[in-house]
């Protein structure tokens, strides 16, 4: 794990301020504030089922009937919103909020395809920083060579930053049409069919687990080759 985060809708936490001490009740007057108030974990491992207690102390403040959430991230770039019950919080007193965090396989991040050959575009740039996702909707070619970058490879077998490990394809459907979505040294370009997983399609990905369509027909040669 490397941080967990309170998070807020507005700016609710104080992260300086000033104190008059000389007040009959002293406040903190805010000077900065902040939607989120993060502590680094740096790279703690905890096993699952096995519980990680982590201590805030933070100024005082008031969530009650407000929207607070835990977000906590892994090194793999997985992490998760997890709802909590915000409460006003007192000066001098402690108070224990319970957040459990699921896995990547219990908990993808599911992304609804509305039409062939746009995975690719600038809505869903923000899906480079998952390791774990559930892609449902028709995927042609285009979005298969997009997979691959996410999942490590390029459509030539290039490496890329892409983080994704887990790919849950269950209800997505692959559909003929779109480019090309790996291409061998000798030029040799392959393209999608519908309901087959092609020769080649997520070779040399970083994938470690693959659901692959319930409406597969026929899988194709070293479709997962060299997968660790």
């Amino acid at each position: 794990l490397k941080y967990v985060t309170l998070q807020t809708e507005e700016n609710d936490f104080i992260l300086s301020g000033h104190i008059d001490l000389t007040a009959t009740s002293p406040t903190i007057n805010s000077e900065t504030t902040s939607k989120s108030f993060r502590i680094d974990l740096n790279n703690i491992s905890v096993e699952a089922n096995e519980d990680l207690i982590v201590y805030f102390l933070m100024p005082p403040v008031d969530l009650r009937n407000k929207p607070l959430n835990a977000v906590i991230l892994k090194d793999n770039g997985y992490y998760q919103e997890i709802p909590l019950t915000g409460k006003n919080f007192e000066a001098g007193k402690p108070y224990e909020l319970v957040a459990t965090m699921m896995t990547e396989e219990e908990k993808p991040l599911v992304v609804d395809i509305k039409e062939a050959g746009t995975l690719g575009n600038g809505d869903y740039w923000f899906l480079w920083d998952y390791s774990s996702l559930k892609i449902n909707g028709n995927l042609n070619g285009t979005d298969i060579r997009w997979i691959r970058k996410l999942a490590g490879r390029s459509e030539d077998g290039t490496a890329t930053t892409g983080k994704l490990t887990y790919l849950d394809l269950t209800d997505a459907n692959i559909v003929a049409g779109g480019d090309y979505y790996y291409k061998t040294s000798s030029g040799t370009e392959y393209k999608t069919e519908n309901n087959v997983a092609g020769n080649y399609m997520f070779y040399f990905c970083n994938l470690k687990t693959i659901k692959f369509p319930t409406t597969i027909t026929k899988l194709g040669e070293k479709v997962c080759a060299h997968l660790p």
